[in-house]
Order: structure tokens, then C-alpha cells, then sequence
């Protein structure tokens, strides 16, 4: 149909872009053993309760420019006076990708100004971790003039920002089951995780029980990765853009028919159709990427609160579906929110999610009904 087709050119021409993206990474991280990162600043280790303080340009017009893919404090600030938060730095020494003696990693918490003045110890803020599209910045989203709105929804609703940054990709799991998906050898991210539930624990000001991870594309995978594998930390996550790819056996003929218009290629037994740069998920002894959900608890001995959030005409749809359709049979209730849009994060991406995670009313999704909640974007 000529819908298939305009899909399939939107995917194609994504697919060609991230695909030139993905070979730049893979110049810039050749020869993993010789790689260094370049960093900004002092190497730290783990500095508990001083984040790092940065040089900041004494001119500059709060314009963002390119910095090289290096997944390291660079990534975190820009150095410019659009800059937002305190930026934590530490050495990952399990982080081996690109350097056979660690990483330097970095993360960056913004409270909303409004509520570090007005202290109070019996108040304690909800905490939203966003982990970034693939090859996005931690720096882009921490900022006065970043095109998403997290920054200002945190400000309008009254919680706390960390703008989580990855090594160049995130290390998003695939497998068969999810024995052993837990671990470092699943994820070189999981220590990361590990260091910003650390961080979120120490800090007086922020609620250890209130918190959810978020992300889009690439960043939804391993905030939905993680939100499994430490989701006794938090109350929930949310993920946009992305959900959960099939393949092998994994995928069942109902899942197929459940496409309706947005099957292109899902075959029974084989694959669901999606094709990801770099194959991900589609390796031989590949089935759930990036994890096959099971019945979890959050903080509180509840159910998670669960949102998934996809534009209409994105071509990862059908992985939001896959997922939703995973969630109900794990017996996860959750809630779908759907924008007028492609595979681009929206501009109201901070207002759809935590407009979805901070209200306490959610429900029961169907795996045959998509459309339980509808927000037009801004």
C-alpha cells in the first residue's frame, strides 16, 4: 500500500542516517585497546557528595557545538553559561568497550531552583532519569535551551533531573531468557546504573523510592533493560521510541496479525520485521531485546508504573506494541500514550511522560487495544 511504502522509505532513509552515525562511532572508537577518551576537566575517581566543577567560557552565546563521541565528561557540559545542574564524574574501571582500563563516565542532576531554595527535609523530590537517544548527549537535555521540555516540566512539576550519558552506545542486553540478564556481563551499563541509584540514595534532598527511568530509541531499551534489573530501586519507567524487538521464535503469528497496516516483513518464527542498525537483535540465539518482561516489583511491593510512549507513524510502532503485548502477558498493567508524529522525539517529550508517570491514575492496557490514551504535541 502506499502507506507501506512511505513507511518503508521513512525507515529506510533513518536506517541510512543512524547507519552513517554508527560508522563514524566505529572510527572514532577503532582499535578498542588504544582508544582514549578526551576529557574534559580532571580525572576523578568517585568524588561522594562534590560534583565536578567545570570551567566555563567567560564569553560564549549558549551555542552547543559538536563535540567528538567520546561518551566522557565532554558529553555532560558544554561549558557554556546554557549549561543546567551539577555534573558527577567517576572511573568505570568495568567499562572495557573502548579502553582495556575503564571509562570515564558521567551524569548530570538538575534541581529545579524553585525547590533547592525552599530546603525541606520532610519533602523529598521524585527523581526522572533520562537515558538519551543513540548518540545524543547528556549535555543536550540538561540545558536552557535544550529542544526538550524535561528541563521545564521539572521546574513546572517539581522533580529532580539526571541526564544520564553513554559510552558512545548504550549497552543495550540481548537474549534468550533473563537468566543472568542482570549483570555486568549482560550490560558494561550496569555498573553505571548501579552508580546513579548510588548517587539518588546519598543526595538528602531526593526520594530513593520515587524514581523512574525514561528514555527514547536507543536510551528506551536500557531504561527498559534497567527498570527490570533494578526495579526494586524505582517506582517506574517510561520509554518512547522504542520497545521490544523479536525474533526467532519469539515471534508468534497473532503478534504478526496484530500489525494490521504496520507489518511490513514480520514472519512467524523468523523475525518481527524490524531491521535495527547493526543487526541488533536479530543474531541467531537472539529472541527479547532488550529483555523478555517478567512479573516485577517496584520500591513500594507494587506494580511499576509503566508508560509507553510512540508517534503514530514511527516505524519502531510495532516494538512499543511488541512490548505492550509482553507487559500484559507478564501480568504488568501499564499505560500507552500515542503523538501526532514520527520517530523524533517530540518536543512535549518531558510533558507526555511525566504527565504519565507522576499521575498516580493508570490502567489496564489490552494487548489488541493501542489507543488508551492520545495527547496531541505542542
Amino acid at each position: 500500500s502506499s502507506l507501506q511504502g512511505r513507511q518503508s522509505r521513512e525507515a529506510l532513509s533513518d536506517i541510512r542516517f543512524a547507519m552513517h552515525l554508527l560508522l563514524q562511532s566505529f572510527i572514532l572508537s577503532a582499535g578498542a585497546a588504544a582508544f582514549q577518551p578526551h576529557i574534559v576537566g580532571p580525572l576523578l575517581k568517585f568524588q561522594d557528595d562534590f560534583p565536578v566543577q567545570l570551567p566555563r567560557a567567560a564569553e560564549d552565546s549558549g551555542s552547543v557545538q559538536e563535540q567528538e563521541l567520546d561518551g566522557g565528561l565532554a558529553d555532560c557540559s558544554f561549558s557554556t553559561s546554557q549549561d543546567l545542574g551539577q555534573v558527577f564524574q567517576y572511573m568505570d574501571s568495568s567499562d572495557t568497550r573502548y579502553a582495556t582500563d575503564g571509562a570515564t563516565r558521567c551524569y548530570s542532576l538538575y534541581i529545579p531552583p524553585s525547590q533547592a531554595e525552599a530546603v525541606n527535609p520532610e519533602r523529598k523530590l521524585p527523581v526522572l532519569v533520562f537515558f538519551h537517544e543513540m548518540l545524543g548527549k547528556a549535555a543536550y537535555i540538561c540545558r536552557n535551551d535544550s529542544n526538550v521540555d524535561l528541563v521545564r516540566q521539572a521546574d513546572l512539576l517539581g522533580y529532580a533531573l539526571i541526564c544520564a550519558d553513554a559510552n558512545i552506545h548504550w549497552d543495550v542486553p540481548v537474549h534468550k531468557d533473563k537468566q543472568g540478564i542482570c549483570s555486568k556481563k549482560a550490560s558494561a551499563d550496569h555498573s553505571y546504573v548501579s552508580e546513579i541509584l548510588r548517587r539518588i540514595r546519598k543526595t538528602d534532598s531526593l526520594d530513593a523510592d520515587q524514581v523512574f527511568f525514561v528514555g527514547h530509541s536507543e536510551g528506551a531499551a536500557l531504561a527498559t533493560w534497567a527498570s527490570f534489573c533494578f526495579s526494586r530501586s524505582l517506582s517506574g519507567f517510561a520509554a518512547s521510541g522504542f520497545g521490544l524487538k523479536l525474533h526467532g521464535s519469539a515471534v508468534e503469528q497473532a503478534f504478526c496479525d496484530s500489525l494490521g497496516e504496520l507489518n511490513v516483513n514480520c514472519k512467524a518464527g523468523v523475525d518481527d520485521g524490524m531491521e535495527i542498525p547493526g543487526s541488533y537483535g536479530a543474531c541467531d540465539d537472539c529472541l527479547y531485546s532488550p529483555v523478555r518482561p517478567w512479573k516485577s516489583k517496584n520500591a513500594f511491593g507494587n506494580n511499576p508504573q509503566i508508560c509507553l510512549v510512540s508517534g503514530n507513524s514511527d516505524y519502531f510502532r510495532p516494538s512499543i506494541m511488541a512490548l505492550s503485548r509482553a507487559l500484559s502477558t507478564a501480568g504488568l498493567l501499564h499505560k500507552s500514550v500515542h503523538y501526532e508524529g514520527n520517530h523524533h522525539m517530540p518536543p512535549n517529550f518531558g510533558e507526555l511522560a511525566a504527565s504519565c508517570l507522576l499521575n498516580p491514575g493508570y490502567q489496564h492496557v489490552d494487548s489488541s487495544s493501542q489507543d488508551t490514551a492520545r495527547i496531541p504535541t505542542r
